[in-house]
């Protein structure tokens, strides 16, 4: 474990001699992120066997090990709640209830259910749903496992079923591609990397962001019909150990009285409010402020 430690620091150092080139303002953002650091052995809690742990690649004969620097975004001790708010009193809470090391792979398992105007929330009613987080050497993927909502696309989620949602290095203007189906035409998504910027005094409704990095991805998607102008953009921002923190995307089209196809004139979206991780937090009932929620929607708009 040692040994994955000072690799991972090799590693994360290295990545900051490259951005030496940078601008000052980055150089300072690449060494908060190297000053946090995932303590495997506390937050995971989960001891590597001694197989999966001597794990290698068949070709490179070099030990494949899942990425440690995306596995930073999240966090990693069972029972973490996250409380979201959003549009028209949205909202949704979700639970960490499983953390699945295998070497190679590190598995989070969530169960969640959505909290709004619309009905009684219930852990396991009609509008639970469960996913899961898989992070590999390459990057981050979402599952969607169960949607009791039976909707076509669980509108909290994104279109893109198993979106990988970060993937290669977690530096501004980083991009990859991947190809999903929607009602049933082949499309592709091209997702980047956007921005990265440290929160400052703006976040001072919701201290939990202030003085954090904070990563945002966008997710194009041209030549889609039934959304305005044939495009689908998605948007997400994620923080050390809080995960995602904000979360905006397209809605789709629909007809009015005349039957004619009409944008709803806003995106759908969300931010986080609170996440409780100990057990005196977790007892006490969540207080999440309109200031609070407004000022994480800001920015991922």
């Amino acid at each position: 474990m040692k040994y994955g430690v000072k690799k991972m620091i090799f590693i994360m150092l290295s990545t900051g001699l490259i951005l030496a080139g940078c601008n000052a303002n980055n150089q300072n953002l690449n060494k908060d992120k190297r000053d946090f650091k995932l303590d495997t052995t506390q937050d995971i809690g989960i001891e590597m066997s001694i197989e999966k742990d001597n794990q290698v690649s068949a070709v490179s004969g070099v030990k494949e090990e899942y990425n440690k620097e995306m596995a930073e975004l999240f966090p990693t001790k069972e029972g973490t709640t996250w409380y979201y708010q959003g549009l028209a009193e949205y909202g949704h809470v979700m639970t960490l209830k499983k953390v699945t090391n295998e070497g190679s792979k590190l598995m989070l398992d969530i169960e969640g259910y959505l909290d709004d105007a619309v009905e009684e929330a219930k852990p396991d009613g009609p509008r639970s749903f469960k996913l899961q987080y898989v992070i590999d050497k390459d990057g981050v993927t979402e599952h969607i496992l169960y949607n009791a909502t039976k909707e076509k696309t669980f509108y909290s989620t994104s279109i893109i079923p198993d979106k990988v949602i970060l993937n290669g290095s977690l530096e501004v203007g980083t991009s990859w591609e991947q190809d999903f189906e929607y009602d049933g035409k082949k499309h592709k998504a091209i997702t980047t990397i956007s921005k990265l910027e440290k929160m400052g005094e703006k976040y001072v409704g919701n201290p939990i962001f202030e003085g954090q990095i904070q990563y945002t991805t966008t997710t194009i998607v041209k030549g889609i019909e039934g959304f305005k102008d044939n495009i689908y953009k998605e948007e997400r921002s994620y923080i050390a150990d809080k995960g995602l923190v904000g979360f905006t995307k397209t809605l789709g089209m629909y007809k009015d009285e005349k039957g004619q196809m009409v944008d709803f004139g806003f995106d759908f979206g969300y931010g986080l409010g609170i996440i409780k991780s100990t057990p005196d937090e977790l007892k006490s009932d969540p207080q999440i402020t309109e200031n609070s929620v407004e000022e994480t929607k800001k920015d991922t708009n």
